[in-house]
């Protein structure tokens, strides 16, 4: 994994993880969904890397985790449907 529930909790406020990922307590954040993004995020990166270096990676970058936060804050604003250009 490229990145944690709490490096997601960081970047976007807990609140707003906690809205974007509950659909039945918006106050409490949902890790299930919260770590099914990261895993698949972070597949997805694997995925990409797999063709030029070996997995898993030795040492991983900061890009690498900023990416997988940048997919998955995605992620959680689109299972919403509030996918902006920002975003």
């Amino acid at each position: 994994m490229y990145c944690s529930v709490q490096d997601i909790k960081d970047d976007l406020t807990e609140s707003v993880v906690a809205q974007l990922s509950n659909d039945e307590n918006p106050n409490v954040v949902n890790e299930e969904i919260v770590s099914k993004y990261i895993s698949e995020s972070s597949q997805l990166i694997d995925g990409f890397l797999r063709s030029r270096y070996e997995l898993p990676l030795r040492n991983v970058h900061a890009i690498l985790k900023k990416i997988c936060i940048d997919i998955v804050k995605y992620e959680l604003y689109k299972r919403r449907g509030k996918v902006f250009d920002s975003i």
